[in-house]
């Protein structure tokens, strides 16, 4: 007997929005050097990388999660080069394209509940493990692919990929398209989520 997988519907299957060859399923370094800005950027930093523009644009054509448009930002007054200069976006791309968890945030896809942090983190409590609050881990125990969420933001530790200034990579709502991160890994606030 085949057991179903509780993070994916009985019609729905997970979406990888690869842009290109590069990528090797489950190489989450190879997608973030794709995906991100190896620096980091002083905001407003929202142009994207073209991989990571790429994969956004289809996501979006295909009904997938990809946070904030570029109408919604130019309502707050910021400028974008195009969708998803958002963190939820950035992770969720990153984790599902990845092929670190395809399932992550209800499969990335709208039509099954994926949305911003507050989903996200839902999503988390039910199937990856709580390694804790950030103020109280130890932080030498993180792994790459281990994400930090709190009520209005999430970044993900990548740990060391040669050629990226940061363990920690991340986005910001219209300000800041996906690059190398300058979180606090003990941010209070923020809880951090290893996958099972």
């Amino acid at each position: 007997m085949v057991k179903a997988n509780p993070c994916r519907s009985a019609t729905s299957q997970p979406v990888v929005v690869l842009p290109d060859s590069s990528i090797t399923p489950g190489d989450l370094s190879a997608a973030t050097l794709s995906y991100a800005w190896p620096q980091y950027h002083t905001p407003p930093y929202t142009t994207r990388k073209p991989e990571y523009a790429t994969a956004a644009d289809k996501a979006q054509k295909i009904g997938m999660y990809i946070g904030a448009t570029v109408d919604f930002c130019a309502k707050r007054g910021d400028v974008v080069d195009g969708v998803a200069v958002d963190c939820g976006a950035f992770v969720t791309r990153l984790v599902i394209d990845s092929g670190w968890d395809t399932s992550y945030n209800y499969n990335g896809k709208l039509s099954d509940g994926a949305g911003p942090t507050d989903t996200q983190k839902n999503w988390l409590d039910a199937h990856w493990q709580n390694l804790g609050t950030a103020s109280s881990i130890d932080t030498a125990t993180l792994k790459p692919g281990d994400v930090a969420i709190s009520s209005g933001h999430t970044f993900i530790y990548v740990g060391t990929i040669s050629g990226f200034d940061s363990k920690i990579a991340s986005a910001s709502l219209c300000e800041r398209a996906p690059m190398a991160g300058r979180e606090s890994l003990t941010k209070d606030g923020f809880t951090w989520y290893r996958k099972k």
